[in-house]
């Protein structure tokens, strides 16, 4: 179970990371969806006879929404609540897993 947390830590970092570098390249070549540019007004229309799931957000994050209906900073907090009262049940100690603090 601390494996598995720990490769949640990782695919959380991964996505942070792919995400900031793939909007800084998309943005080098487009602008963002209902961006003001050079005093001109982009209006989106949407399409009334389809749902088009990218309309229903401005910028690229339709392309992880799968991602954050997955919820999986939650799923990895419910598993160190888990891995917490497995160490306490069965008096073992966690090592492995890193303690979030406050600030964080």
């Amino acid at each position: 179970m601390v494996e598995a947390h720990k490769i949640v830590t990782t695919i959380i970092n991964e996505q942070n990371s792919s995400w900031t570098k793939l909007t800084y390249i998309w943005e080098k070549a487009r602008f963002e969806k209902c961006q003001s540019v050079n005093g001109r007004d982009f209006k989106h229309i949407r399409d009334d006879v389809k749902d088009h799931f990218a309309d229903t957000r401005l910028g690229l994050e339709y392309m992880i929404a799968p991602f954050e209906r997955m919820q999986i900073p939650e799923w990895q907090n419910n598993l160190a609540k888990v891995i917490e009262e497995y160490a306490k049940a069965n008096n073992v100690q966690v090592t492995g897993i890193e303690v979030k603090r406050l600030e964080d």
